[in-house]
């Protein structure tokens, strides 16, 4: 895609279009060629297919119309004004989530490359408050169902954890207050964190099973290299007590 001219691009404005469902909804509209050029799901649907009976594309999740919609738009307008189209802008925390799983599911994350990489610069730099109580409040509506999925999530709910649901910092002291009212997100930073603990306890026990094999294997060889010098000692003193007789 990066490598097509703008009349190329334009071609892919031609033609059939399907219909963009969210859900059992209609949303919006694409160019057939566009899906199939844009969206993994749909090129393998459309070779399956041998490229026919393909009349409409989206997502089962009922709550991302808006963000289907508005990714279907943003494609058609990119492919004509553009010579880069990968670049997406930043709206709010619920919006762009939203847009990640629509992008995600539809096997076109590219184009949203540069809003999962402005939110996690967001959190890297531990500017929480940046995103704010409604933004935190969107990603806690989210995290449940798609921490698995998003990168972003899980980072998110690591920086919580890190944090702590109840500790006030000295430099975010709003943080901890939010806790209490963010369910989802207490309860992934909590399962995060028995995760963590869990799989330091299975370091820590294959550890001393290494430990104890090393040391097994250790004294085996101290065992047995002490039977070999007393059987040595022993032989000589045999041979020496038979020379003098």
């Amino acid at each position: 895609m990066r490598n097509l001219s703008r009349d190329e691009r334009l071609a892919l404005l031609e033609g059939p279009a399907v219909d963009l469902i969210c859900a059992d909804q209609v949303v919006g509209s694409m160019p057939l060629r566009l899906v199939v050029a844009t969206s993994k799901v749909a090129r393998k649907k459309f070779v399956e297919n041998n490229g026919e009976g393909i009349t409409q594309f989206g997502v089962f999740h009922p709550d991302v119309g808006e963000a289907l919609e508005r990714l279907g738009k943003y494609l058609v307008t990119v492919m004509g004004v553009r010579n880069h189209p990968f670049s997406l802008q930043s709206t709010t925390v619920a919006k762009d989530i939203d847009l990640l799983f629509v992008a995600h599911a539809m096997g076109m994350n590219l184009y949203v490359h540069n809003v999962h990489r402005y939110w996690w610069a967001v959190l890297q730099s531990e500017a929480l408050l940046k995103v704010g109580f409604d933004g935190v409040n969107a990603l806690d509506n989210r995290v449940n169902e798609h921490t698995d999925r998003f990168p972003i999530l899980h980072m998110f709910v690591q920086r919580w954890s890190s944090i702590g649901l109840y500790s006030i910092e000295e430099d975010i002291p709003v943080i901890g207050n939010w806790g209490p009212d963010l369910p989802n997100l207490r309860a992934a930073s909590e399962r995060l964190l028995a995760e963590h603990a869990a799989k330091q306890a299975e370091r820590a026990a294959k550890h001393a099973e290494l430990r104890d094999k090393r040391l097994s294997e250790k004294n085996k060889r101290k065992k047995q290299e002490f039977e070999e010098q007393l059987r040595v000692a022993r032989g000589g003193r045999s041979g020496g007590y038979g020379m003098g007789v």
